[in-house]
């Protein structure tokens, strides 16, 4: 293992391969946050199939440390559990966390020399880091309930991740809640509704899109953003959900033309110089190859890359950072030159740029470059009469060049064949096994073949010019090798429409699969074997427990494998209080609830069907068992609580007043000067501590029975009133008598 300068004793990560190979990686403590995974823009690569590209984030900034698995492709296991994605677990140092095939340990201890995964070519070009963003924790509220699937998405740019917020109001009025995406660029969310009104206890679903344009703005990597729920009815709550979006990488470059493209060099002057710029349209850096050919291969290829002060010969490779370009410069010489000619040597050449990764076809420009002689016309007139003979005699046919359009073909495609040959070829036609001959007419031109088989061998052959008139015969030939490259097989699409179930439901699968011989749907240890009649088709499945669904086609030539992770869960009761378990009737109780996995919950003897989490006042009449039931499929939690009532205290009367029935006076009206008796009467009912009489006659009387009547003889017009009394609560009412004049005689 090579060590590279020593590091302060600290936090050191141990990888145990699966030959028993161990490396040790320094963790940077500045930065606090080490990706792994098997993309090189990882601070540490491990290259192994079963690592995913960001495989596992490490938070060693304090203890306790985290670690945090970003795809749910690659297995992340940690002391006997797998790790969900996106769900940051803490982790003790000398813990063992497998990653695919291989170990890592976290450790303290001596200093040790970090090792980069990167070869060291790579390492002196690599890219400088750029820091990545650390996932939030969620953050949930009482009032504000929140619940989102899925948690992580795993996309190509121009491809749409959809999401959904389930919101559910757990407060006790009607309230506005808005949905915002934070920690994405604006122009890639979009949320169609993002404000929506809900009565207490109700919930609804919004669903928001990710699409990443296709540019290279859209760096591949992991972005950890959150989906925000607010409620203005609501001041300070506030519900925080995090997921990470992994944007695949892709690749796309441009080359512009050669400028000059034609160019014309004295004999004296030893190359031409043009230059060439290439633009990385993709996501993720890139590494690019250029190479010089001509046909006739009269011409040495020289390149100055940027960042590079060495003149590199015959071939370069440079990177380019994405969205950047990047000028080379390239040198055409001459590898042999005319010293007499009546005009300059032309040759055609061609530079190819091929990128180092991703599908795509190499670009390839042309230049001309023509060297003039060192003698002139009139010098080759000389010559040119001294050689005819020795011209005619030894020309020879020859053959300047023989290149396919694409080396490589698909089973079934079409190969151009491209030649050039001299003039005095005679005869010339491409041969190869298995077909006829095709003769070829001029000195240039192309052909069309069909290559049969992994690999097919085609011959350019010519016969001297003069075998026409005599048994002379030199002939020339060259080959060349066109790779026929079988179709792999393709899976389009292989969907599960829920991750995260309660047992009894169901989840659909459906796929979508080309060039397959075989195809094998595995659920769980359970195989089968699809129908080429179903190669786009879907499945309804019921686990019972969760399962890991597997889709694998195959054909003669390779295999492609999806697979998906199915998680089923039961109902289960958190929380279920009556408070206070004894009371006096008339009283309330409160009760509180709490169940995982269902969409509502009952609660006897209450009528309503309730949100799966709360909490309600019930006042019962006598003593009362409250029975929570929650069912989900084919599951069905239930619990009971009991309160019991005792009677309510006999409450004590208030004092009242006495209640007067009647009070009369009879007759109520006499004649002014006659002696006539008039009869009070009265009645009072209820307790009474004194009864009275009052007149403004001068008449009074007190202590009088709750009935009975008393005789007064007015003179003059008067008004009794009779007052009863309980305490100091009264009741009073008035009898009048009149007096009239009498009637003179």
């Amino acid at each position: 293992m090579a060590r590279r300068g020593a590091v302060a004793v600290g936090l050191q990560l141990e990888v145990i391969r699966p030959g028993g190979g161990v490396e040790f990686f320094a963790l940077d403590p500045t930065r606090g946050v080490t990706n792994v995974g098997r993309h090189p823009d990882n601070d540490i690569v491990i290259a192994d199939p079963d690592v995913a590209l960001f495989h596992l984030m490490i938070d060693h900034r304090q203890p306790p440390y985290r670690v945090m698995a970003l795809d749910e492709e690659g297995e992340t296991w940690l002391r006997g559990e797998r790790l969900l994605p996106g769900v940051a677990v803490e982790v003790n140092t000398w813990e063992v966390i497998a990653v695919g095939d291989c170990d890592l340990v976290l450790m303290e201890g001596e200093a040790v020399a970090p090792v980069e995964a990167r070869p060291a070519a790579e390492e002196e070009r690599a890219p400088p880091e750029r820091p990545r963003p650390l996932l939030l924790p969620d953050l949930g509220d009482e009032l504000i309930v929140v619940d989102m699937s899925p948690r992580e998405w795993t996309i190509d740019v121009e491809q749409t991740a959809t999401g959904q917020v389930t919101i559910a109001n757990g407060g006790d009025i009607v309230a506005t809640f808005e949905v915002r995406v934070a920690g994405l660029e604006a122009d890639w969310v979009e949320v169609p509704v993002a404000r929506v009104n809900l009565i207490e206890g109700a919930r609804t679903t919004i669903s928001f899109y990710i699409t990443p344009p296709r540019a290279s703005q859209s760096r591949a990597g992991t972005y950890p953003f959150q989906v925000i729920v607010t409620s203005p009815h609501y001041p300070g709550h506030v519900s925080r959900t995090s997921a990470t979006l992994v944007v695949n990488p892709y690749y796309e470059f441009a080359v512009s033309e050669l400028t000059p493209r034609r160019q014309a060099i004295p004999w004296r002057k030893p190359a031409g110089e043009a230059r060439l710029t290439i633009v990385n349209r993709g996501n993720s850096e890139a590494a690019y190859r250029l190479t010089g050919e001509d046909d006739e291969r009269a011409l040495g290829f020289e390149f100055l890359v940027p960042g590079v002060e060495e003149v590199l010969a015959r071939q370069a490779e440079f990177r380019l950072p994405a969205g950047e370009q990047g000028t080379v410069t390239v040198r055409a010489v001459p590898l042999k030159r005319p010293l007499v000619a009546m005009r300059g040597r032309t040759q055609m050449f061609t530079i190819t740029t091929t990128a180092a990764v991703g599908d795509q076809m190499p670009r390839a420009v042309i230049g001309q470059l023509t060297v003039k002689p060192l003698l002139g016309l009139l010098h080759v007139v000389v010559l040119a009469i001294i050689l005819a003979v020795v011209v005619a005699l030894t020309t020879r046919p020859a053959i300047y060049s023989f290149t396919p359009g694409s080396w490589v073909v698909e089973v079934g495609e079409d190969a151009t064949l491209n030649w050039r040959i001299s003039p005095f070829a005679f005869n010339a036609r491409i041969e190869s096994e298995g077909m006829d001959a095709i003769p070829l007419a001029g000195i240039a031109g192309k052909t069309t073949v069909q290559p049969k088989g992994p690999a097919t061998t085609y011959y350019l052959r010519a016969d001297h010019w003069l075998s026409r008139f005599t048994s002379f015969s030199m002939p020339v030939s060259r080959k060349l090798t066109i790779l026929v490259r079988p179709l792999s097989p393709v899976i389009d699409a292989f969907t599960v429409d829920r991750r995260y179930i309660v047992r009894g439901e169901s989840v659909t699968v459906g796929w979508s699969v080309r060039y397959a011989d075989q195809l094998i749907l595995r659920v769980g240890d359970a195989v089968e074997i699809v129908s080429p009649d179903e190669y786009t088709g879907e499945r309804v499945l019921s686990p019972g427990e969760t399962t890991l669904l597997s889709l694998e086609a195959r054909n003669v030539s390779a295999a492609a494998l999806r697979s998906a992770m199915v998680w089923v869960s039961s109902p289960q009761i958190r929380t279920f209080e009556v408070r206070p378990t004894e009371i006096v009737a008339g009283d309330g109780v409160t009760i509180t609830w709490a169940v995982s996995n269902v969409a509502a919950v009952a609660i006897a003897p209450l009528a309503d069907a309730y949100p799966p989490s709360g909490s309600v006042v019930h006042h019962p009449q006598q003593t009362t068992d409250y029975v929570l039931s929650a069912a989900a499929g084919e599951e069905q939690v239930r619990g009971i609580r009991r309160v019991v009532v005792r009677p309510a205290p006999t409450p004590t009367p208030e004092p009242q007043p006495p209640t007067v029935e009647f009070f009369n006076a009879v007759p109520d009206e006499v004649v002014q000067g006659d002696k006539v008796k008039v009869q009070l009467a009265w009645s009072v009912v209820g307790k009474v501590t004194d009864i009275s009489i009052d007149s403004g006659i001068g008449f009074k009387a007190a202590n009088l029975a709750p009935k009975g009547f008393v005789e007064v003889v007015p003179d003059k017009p008067a008004l009794f009133v009779l007052t009863a009394c309980n305490g100091e609560l009264c009741a009073s009412q008035s009898a009048e008598v009149k007096a009239v004049e009498p009637t003179p005689t």
